[in-house]
């Protein structure tokens, strides 16, 4: 009898021993956040969709409830039906998701019963909402499946950040622009008419325009403007330092304004005047 009551006892040891190895940790009553947590996620292998769908790494935001790739999938993927795989506790009571299709219509997916659908990821995130299996826990997530919205290694312009030329001549035929101490000047001009803008704030665009007069060549066409060295001893492409002179008004007068004496000069580089 004593043998007996030694071999019950180990046995009762035993199963009980066996029992808690093999427990999954959750207990009902227990408001655990592990009781709805999501241990993976990734999308079932399609490759009419993507080659190596399967592959794609979803990072997982336990505490803010993001499910996400960080690596986007290439420009132009359809994210229209995709079949997610979740990994979750055994026996939650409810595990849905909740899409949106472009009008704003919500479709649920039962994932319990139906863990093969497809769901729409094309219109923002899909919602993940689990309750625990006793139902006193739930956690809702927030899944989105990143796509590039550009080609890769491509520059692409959503607008033209540009400003026009300061200049009161519709369609300047020549430009140049200088600065002297802090004001800019910008000269343009047409084959008959010639304008002058001036600034001390070029990035405010606040700009003073107003027509001058400046000799032109008779018989040629719109001249290409170039600036010559102090020492007027070429006029080629190369030199870029200006001598100071005076700004002439649409009459043709001097005025006091000075600034960077500008030459006009022909192709063939004659000298038209100053």
């Amino acid at each position: 009898m004593k043998k007996l009551a030694i071999l019950s006892l180990a046995s009762v040891v035993a199963v009980s021993a066996f029992v808690g190895c093999n427990t999954s940790g959750y207990e009902a009553g227990e408001n655990t956040s592990s009781s709805v947590a999501v241990y993976s996620f990734k999308l079932a292998k399609d490759d009419s969709v993507l080659a190596h769908l399967d592959t794609v790494f979803f990072s997982i935001d336990l505490v803010k409830g993001e499910i996400f790739n960080a690596d986007s999938m290439p420009y132009g993927t359809c994210t229209e039906r995709l079949v997610p795989v979740i990994r979750l506790l055994d026996g939650v009571s409810r595990c849905e998701l909740t899409s949106v299709d472009a009008e704003g219509k919500e479709t649920v997916h039962n994932y319990v019963t139906n863990s093969t659908d497809s769901v729409d990821f094309s219109n923002g995130p899909v919602k993940l909402s689990i309750v625990s299996p006793d139902g006193l826990t739930s956690k809702d997530y927030q899944i989105k499946v990143n796509v590039h919205k550009v080609k890769s290694d491509s520059l692409v312009w959503t607008r033209t950040a540009m400003r026009s030329l300061p200049s009161n001549i519709a369609a300047p035929a020549a430009q140049r622009t200088v600065q002297l101490g802090n004001t800019l000047y910008c000269l343009t001009a047409s084959a008959s008419a010639a304008s002058i803008a001036t600034t001390d704030a070029p990035g405010a665009d606040d700009w003073t325009v107003r027509s001058v007069a400046v000799p032109m060549c008779r018989h040629s066409p719109p001249p290409e403007i170039r600036f010559i060295s102090s020492r007027l001893e070429a006029c080629t492409h190369l030199p870029t330092a200006v001598r100071c002179g005076r700004i002439p008004d649409a009459a043709g007068t001097a005025s006091t304004e000075r600034m960077p004496t500008i030459l006009w000069v022909q192709k063939k580089k004659r000298m038209c005047g100053l």
